[in-house]
């Protein structure tokens, strides 16, 4: 997000505002979801192994292309399709996990 709020061409003051305020809204999740995975290894100690975050899978699983961004690799159409897809799917999942 923070890299489409800088490569947006033509320059778009309102777009780069909204890709920074949902890249302030993933962190916003991620302290959230370490608030969990360490209540959840508190209760139990072994949890602790699969929830850790290696990098390195996220590039060999494919989540990841080292060498070209998403928001380089697709249209702003395309990237936001991809983005709006993406959170509708994990707004179903986190909902049943309420």
């Amino acid at each position: 997000m923070l890299h489409a709020a800088k490569r947006h061409e033509p320059v778009d003051t309102k777009m780069a505002i909204g890709f920074v305020r949902h890249a302030l809204d993933e962190y916003k999740h991620t302290e959230y979801f370490r608030t969990i995975i360490n209540l959840l290894n508190d209760n139990d100690p072994m949890i602790n192994s699969s929830t850790r975050f290696i990098p390195t899978l996220a590039i060999s699983k494919g989540y990841i292309d080292p060498d070209k961004l998403l928001f380089d690799k697709m249209n702003l159409k395309r990237f936001s399709v991809f983005i709006g897809a993406n959170e509708q799917s994990a707004h179903k999942l986190f909902s049943k996990l309420k």
